[in-house]
C-alpha cells in the first residue's frame, strides 16, 4: 500500500472514530506529520485531557 492511501485510510478512520492520534517528539517525521498533537509526553498527557475525542491514540 503506498503512503498516500495509508495517511488517507488513517484520517478516514480517525474521523469516523472520533479519534486523535498523539506523536512524542522523539516519533519518526511520519508519524509525527499524520499527529493531532505533537509534544513530550507531560505535554501530551495535559492535551489530551483537553479534547474530547472519544479515542486517543
Amino acid at each position: 500500500m503506498k503512503l498516500e492511501a495509508i495517511i488517507a485510510r488513517i484520517t478516514d478512520l480517525r474521523k469516523k472514530n472520533n479519534a486523535i492520534i498523539l506523536a512524542h517528539n522523539y516519533q519518526l517525521p511520519e508519524v509525527q506529520d499524520i499527529s493531532d498533537l505533537l509534544g513530550d509526553s507531560l505535554d501530551l498527557s495535559m492535551k489530551a485531557k483537553k479534547t474530547n475525542a472519544d479515542n486517543i491514540i
